[in-house]
């Protein structure tokens, strides 16, 4: 009970300091364009037509698909693979999403003085030699291998979904949704994964997010081959 009263009180807390402060104006970069601008199946039709965009639809369904691939079956790989005691295994899935938190930090850092769709194809090939990695030494080389996959995930959401939705203009809105979207692929390729599992084992298992992340991969070496529209990237907070 301790924790969770004690998540409620700060949440509390929270509300709190955000009642108590005056809020700014929101001004929207694309407003809404009314009812003369077509309807919902035409509007995304002129989505599914950019291919930026569809194919960083597809691109964030299995960016996150990877993610909580790898993140669900971390600790299955520390106690099947290298054999972690089950009082230990949990410590490795921490370090992985500590790991990620800090990446995030140092990616936002980077994403300000490289390309973002260079960046992103680095990482996402760093990624892919991590997982494969993780399948072919199964030892504690591997399970280092695993955690630090949250490296290459690290910066993966923002930067497909500021690429995927550059120059879309007043359209920006509905295609942030079809992004935010996307999260389906983390319900359903840890199925894959976890029947995998049964049949060929842990490690090797780990095919999955390799696949997911060398498709991340993929789009972005697009993009890179794409002549890009001008301005900054959209932040994850369009929508």
């Amino acid at each position: 009970m301790g924790p969770y009263l004690g998540l409620a009180f700060l949440l509390i807390a929270i509300a709190v300091a955000i009642a108590s402060q005056k809020a700014p104006p929101i001004v929207e970069e694309f407003p809404d364009a009314g009812p003369d601008a077509g309807g919902t199946r035409q509007l995304f039709g002129v989505l599914w037509r950019t291919k930026r965009y569809r194919f960083g639809l597809v691109a964030q369904f299995f960016n996150v698909a990877a993610q909580v691939c790898t993140w669900s079956f971390t600790i299955q790989y520390a106690r099947d693979v290298v054999g972690v005691p089950a009082d230990s295994a949990g410590w490795y899935l921490q370090a992985s999403l500590i790991l990620f938190l800090v990446s995030r930090f140092v990616m936002t850092y980077l994403l300000g003085i490289v390309r973002p769709a260079l960046l992103l194809a680095v990482m996402g090939a760093i990624g892919v030699g991590l997982a494969l990695t993780g399948m072919f030494s199964q030892n504690m080389l591997g399970l280092i291998a695993v955690v630090s996959i949250s490296a290459s995930l690290s910066l993966m959401f923002p930067t497909i979904y500021g690429v995927a939705l550059q120059g879309l203009g007043e359209d920006t809105k509905f295609g942030a949704a079809g992004l935010v979207m996307a999260i389906l692929g983390g319900a359903l390729l840890p199925l894959v994964q976890g029947r995998l599992m049964d049949q060929v084992g842990t490690a090797t298992a780990f095919i999955v997010p390799a696949v997911c992340l060398a498709l991340v991969t993929a789009y972005a070496l697009f993009d890179l081959r794409t002549r890009r529209e001008g301005g900054p990237l959209v932040a994850e907070s369009a929508h």
